[in-house]
C-alpha cells in the first residue's frame, strides 16, 4: 500500500484522538480563579491564583491542596493533613488572618464530600 493512501487517514485519527482528549480534560478538570479581593485561607495560595482542578482524583495523599463540601454546603479549601481512616481526609488550613472551617471544627472529612484536589496554581497573564 502507497503511504499516500494512509495519509489522510492518519490525519484523521489524529484528530479523532485529539477531539477525545480535549473532551477527558474537560470532563474531568476544572479551572477556577479565586477572587483578587478576598483572602485565602492557605497561606500557599494567593488570592486570585487561578487554580487547575483535578475533580476526579484517584486518591487524595497528605500535602494536597483540596476542595471539600462544608456543614453549609459551601466549598472549601484546605490542605490534606492525614488519611485517619479509609476515606476519610483530616484537613487544614494555615491562614490566620482569613478563617475557615477545617477538619479542627468538623472532624474527618469523609469522602462524599471532596470536591477536587489541585492540580496546579499559578497567574495567568
Amino acid at each position: 500500500m502507497e503511504p499516500r493512501r494512509l495519509l489522510p487517514w492518519a490525519r484523521r485519527a489524529t484528530v479523532i484522538a485529539a477531539v477525545v482528549a480535549g473532551l477527558y480534560l474537560w470532563s474531568r478538570f476544572e479551572l477556577l480563579d479565586l477572587p483578587a479581593a478576598g483572602c485565602s485561607p492557605l497561606l500557599s495560595i494567593a488570592p486570585g491564583t487561578t487554580l487547575w482542578v483535578d475533580t476526579r482524583p484517584p486518591a487524595y495523599v497528605a500535602g494536597d491542596v483540596a476542595f471539600f463540601e462544608g456543614p453549609a454546603g459551601d466549598v472549601l479549601i484546605a490542605v490534606v493533613d492525614s488519611v485517619p481512616a479509609p476515606g476519610r481526609y483530616w484537613l487544614l488550613t494555615d491562614n490566620e488572618a482569613c478563617p475557615s472551617d477545617d477538619s479542627r471544627e468538623l472532624g474527618a472529612i469523609p469522602a462524599e464530600r471532596m470536591r477536587g484536589r489541585v492540580v496546579f496554581a499559578g497567574s495567568f497573564p
